[in-house]
C-alpha cells in the first residue's frame, strides 16, 4: 500500500509546498514594495496620510531612549544624553559611552506621534515586552504590565499582550517605561501597532482562534497516535503522540499567549513551560525519528543530544529564567546540527530505496525552513515573524499520513 500511495502523496506535498512558498514570497513582495512609514529621530509623522488609511501601522523606527531613567510626562527632566534606538529590537546591543548595556536594567522610551486632523478613537497593541512596563499617552497612564522597577528586588515580570484605546490629538506623546532583570533580552522586542480599535481587536481574536485551532489539531493528532500505540505497541506512534502533546501546550504559552485569556499564570512558570516544551519536544522528536528510521542511526550522536537537552531541561526546572534563557542559543545550534544529522539519515534511507523517507522528507524540509526562519527572527537577524507552527502543521499532517499508511 505504501508503494502505491507514497508517490502520489509526495506529489501532493510538493504542490502544497510550492503553493505555500509562492504565497509567502508574494506576501513578502507586497511588503517590500509597500512604503512603510518609520519614526525618524523620535517623531512618527502620519499627517499626510488619509485617516481612513490608518488601519494598522507598526510604530517602527527611531525612538528616544533614556537608559537607567524612569521619566514621567509631568517631570520630564532627563539626566543623561538622548539616544535614538531602532524598534522593534531588544536593548542589549545599545551602546552607552561606548559600552553595550546588556539585558538587565531599566529605561524610558519616548515617541512623538503626529496624526492628521479628524482622527477618531485609536488603539495601540503591545505584544511581549521584556519584562515589565508602564505606558503613558499624552500625560495619562494607560496600562501597567508586571511591575517595572529600578531594582531586581522590586521588579515583577509579566507577559500579557494587550490593546489600549485612546482619543488622539494632533501631536501625541507616547512614553514607555520598561525594566528587565529576568530575561536574556530586554526592552521593546515586539512591534507596537497603532490602528483602528476594531481591526486590532479582530486581529488579536483571529490570532487566538488560530492558536486554539492549532492546539486542538495537535491534541487530536496526539490522541490518535496514542491509540495507534496501544493497538500496535510500536514505539514511533507513542513518541509522535508525546511530540504532539508538548506542542499543544507550547501553542498556549507563546505568541498571543492564549492561556492568559483563561487566567494570569505566574511569569516564572510561564517561561519555564515555554522553554521546557521546546526542549522536551526536541527530545521526543529525535526518539520518533530514530524509531522511524533505525537502520542508519548513530547512537553516540543521539546519546550526546539526549544528554545535552536533558541537562538543559533540568537547568530550566531548577534555575532562574535570567540564567536558563541564556541557553537558548546553545539549543538553536544543537537544532542546526541535528538537522544535518537527520538529513544524512534520510539520504541514506532514500538511497537504499525506502519510500517512507521520501514522504517524510517533503514535510520535514518545509518544517526545517520555518525553524531556521524562527531562529533568525528570535535572534533579531530578520523581521519575517514566527512561522514555526505553520511549518509544523504541514509536517505533522505528512507524518500522520505516513504512520496511517504504515499501520
Amino acid at each position: 500500500m505504501l508503494m502505491t500511495y507514497a508517490p502520489l502523496f509526495a506529489q501532493f506535498l510538493t504542490r502544497t509546498l510550492l503553493v505555500v512558498g509562492l504565497l509567502i514570497c508574494s506576501q513578502q513582495l507586497v511588503w517590500s514594495q509597500s512604503v512603510q512609514p518609520k519614526a525618524i529621530e523620535g517623531v512618527f509623522d502620519l499627517r499626510q496620510m488619509n485617516p481612513e488609511q490608518i488601519r494598522t501601522i507598526s510604530l517602527d523606527g527611531e525612538w528616544e531612549f533614556y537608559w537607567e531613567e524612569f521619566l514621567e510626562p509631568a517631570h520630564w527632566q532627563p539626566k543623561g544624553a538622548k539616544v535614538f534606538t531602532s524598534l522593534p529590537s531588544s536593548w542589549n546591543d545599545i551602546k552607552i559611552e561606548g559600552q553595550k548595556i546588556g539585558s538587565d536594567g531599566f529605561a524610558t522610551y519616548r515617541l512623538t506621534l503626529l496624526l492628521p486632523d479628524s482622527v477618531g478613537l485609536m488603539g495601540l497593541k503591545l505584544n511581549v515586552v521584556s519584562t515589565a512596563y508602564r505606558i503613558f499617552i499624552n500625560g495619562r497612564e494607560y496600562l501597567t504590565v508586571g511591575m517595572p522597577a529600578t531594582t531586581k528586588e522590586n521588579a515583577i515580570p509579566e507577559y500579557n499582550p494587550s490593546i489600549i484605546f485612546f482619543t488622539p490629538e494632533a501631536s501625541n506623546e507616547i512614553i514607555v517605561q520598561v525594566s528587565n532583570f529576568d530575561h536574556r533580552l530586554g526592552g521593546l522586542r515586539d512591534e507596537l501597532i497603532l490602528g483602528d480599535p476594531y481591526v486590532l481587536m479582530q486581529s488579536r481574536q483571529q490570532a487566538i482562534l488560530t492558536a486554539l485551532f492549532l492546539a486542538g489539531c495537535f491534541f487530536m493528532m496526539g490522541l490518535y497516535h496514542l491509540v495507534l500505540y496501544v493497538i500496535n505497541r510500536d514505539r514511533a506512534p507513542i513518541f509522535f503522540s508525546l511530540f504532539c502533546f508538548f506542542l499543544t501546550v507550547r501553542v498556549m504559552v507563546t505568541g498571543e499567549i492564549p492561556i492568559t485569556e483563561i487566567y494570569s499564570p505566574n511569569w516564572n512558570a510561564l517561561i519555564k513551560v515555554e522553554y521546557l516544551t521546546f526542549y522536551l519536544s526536541g527530545i521526543v522528536f529525535l526518539l520518533f525519528f530514530s524509531a522511524m528510521f533505525p537502520k542508519y542511526r548513530v547512537r553516540i550522536i543521539e546519546n550526546i543530544c539526549y544528554f545535552s537537552v536533558g541537562t538543559m531541561s533540568v537547568i530550566v526546572l531548577v534555575a532562574q529564567p535570567v540564567f536558563f534563557t541564556q541557553l537558548l542559543t546553545t539549543m538553536q545550534i544543537l537544532i542546526i546540527l541535528l538537522m544535518g544529522y537527520t538529513f544524512y539519515i534520510l539520504y541514506k534511507e532514500f538511497k537504499n530505496g525506502n519510500n517512507e523517507a521520501v514522504v517524510f522528507f517533503f514535510g520535514y524540509i518545509f518544517f526545517m525552513i520555518t525553524i531556521v526562519n524562527d531562529i533568525l527572527f528570535v535572534d533579531e537577524f530578520i523581521e519575517t515573524g514566527h512561522l514555526f507552527f505553520f511549518g509544523l502543521f504541514i509536517f505533522l499532517g505528512s507524518q500522520a499520513a505516513l504512520l496511517s499508511m504504515r499501520y
